[in-house]
């Protein structure tokens, strides 16, 4: 299972985690930057960007 959470600074975030580092965020080929942590129960953790930007009001 992998769970998600959408960040608007997933490098930040990163860096503010305290889990088990998987991979460290990197750009993909889809537009979006993304990272992965596992948490103590071993779960999967992605932190990623918008893949599309919210609209800015």
């Amino acid at each position: 299972m992998e769970l998600c959470f959408v960040y608007s600074h997933v490098d930040t975030a990163y860096k503010e985690q305290r889990a088990l580092t998987v991979s460290q965020p990197e750009n993909k080929e889809w537009v979006q930057r993304v990272g992965y942590v596992r948490d103590i129960d071993g779960i999967t953790v992605r932190m990623g960007s918008h893949v599309h930007p919210p609209k800015q009001a």
